[in-house]
């Protein structure tokens, strides 16, 4: 059994090239395999051993990858991974994996074939009492927070929400030794066809996976929210805010951008009216442009915007609109 004496394994599916998602749930992975260390697998062609000799400065005590001629899908990704721990493990291990398109997609095979629990979303795990796992996730629509308890001895498979609990700091390492084995996909369902893609409505997207968000805070009122639609409309950009906004009764609870709320990642973020507090400063931590607007020169949004107005906002919002139904005519 690869981990410490009378504890489970936990391993971790790579995604990606040292991506950030991956580091995070190596963080948690290392946390709940200590004192030992926890694995790291990957899948595809040799190639990709490039993406695992990075993650031994991370905390990964072993680097296995399971080669494939060409890369493969996420459903097979899974199933190569359950059939090589069903050969390798001797007892049940706690996989973890980013929260994201992908790793939802291994996730789903890596639980069937393992017979698991699946814990998706999850935003914390820990040992418990017994050797049992808790884990923590939003519930009841994401207003509150649900510890779940794994029993000792059941698999877990568990999906951990990108920007929740951070990478800390590469350190010093021996030099990484990957070991490279045959994957086994055979049985692995086929590879889903995409007909045709169809752009989300910008009124329903979940904010996390929006490309465009326009946003207001308590300098524009309840009233000046009305404008905002009206320009998030015409940039085809979802409708987002800050928490004073929600508390307010302004935008719905599900529109609320910052910690608390949806931590975003959008091509282009619009700011008016919002000072900046930290925690919605880190809820927008990974959008690339960001426009902010605002009166006071010295509100923090200010200074983490590409592009920064000091300025009313309603002349902004004004001039955009007629600027953009002049060139929508």
């Amino acid at each position: 059994m690869y981990g410490s004496k009378g504890l489970t394994p936990v391993w971790v599916v790579a995604e990606g090239a040292a991506a950030e998602p991956t580091l995070e749930a190596l963080g948690e992975a290392v946390e709940l395999a200590r004192p030992g260390a926890p694995g790291v697998v990957a899948v595809g062609p040799a190639e990709t051993r490039d993406v695992l000799v990075p993650l031994a400065r991370h905390g990964a005590g072993r680097l296995v990858l399971l080669r494939t001629p060409s890369a493969v899908s996420p459903a097979e990704v899974g199933c190569a991974v359950a059939a090589w721990l069903a050969g390798h493990d001797a007892s049940a291990p706690i996989v973890l994996l980013p929260h994201t398109r992908h790793g939802l997609g291994v996730a789903a095979e890596l639980t069937v074939r393992l017979d698991a629990a699946l814990a998706p979303g999850a935003v914390g795990v820990r040992r418990a009492a017994g050797g049992a796992i808790e884990i923590t996730r939003p519930a009841y629509g994401e207003r509150l927070y649900a510890t779940v308890e794994v029993s000792g001895g059941t698999p877990a498979v568990v999906t951990l929400r990108p920007s929740a609990l951070g990478v800390g700091p590469p350190v010093a390492a021996p030099a990484a030794t990957v070991e490279e084995w045959p994957a086994t996909i055979e049985g692995a369902p086929p590879a889903a066809r995409v007909r045709r893609a169809m752009a989300p409505d910008p009124h329903t997207v979940d904010l996390r996976d929006a490309e465009r968000i326009v946003a207001g805070g308590r300098g524009v009122g309840s009233e000046g929210f009305r404008q905002l639609e009206v320009l998030a409309d015409l940039l085809g950009a979802s409708l987002g805010g800050s928490r004073v906004a929600v508390d307010l009764g302004w935008i719905p609870w599900e529109r609320q951008i910052g910690q608390s709320g949806r931590a975003v990642a959008p091509e282009l973020y619009l700011a008016f009216g919002i000072s900046g507090a930290s925690q919605h400063v880190a809820g927008i931590e990974r959008a690339r442009t960001v426009v902010a607007v605002n009166r006071d020169p010295s509100a923090p949004l200010l200074g983490r915007a590409q592009l920064a107005v000091v300025a009313d906002w309603r002349p902004v919002v004004e001039a955009l609109i007629e600027r953009l139904r002049e060139r929508r005519g």
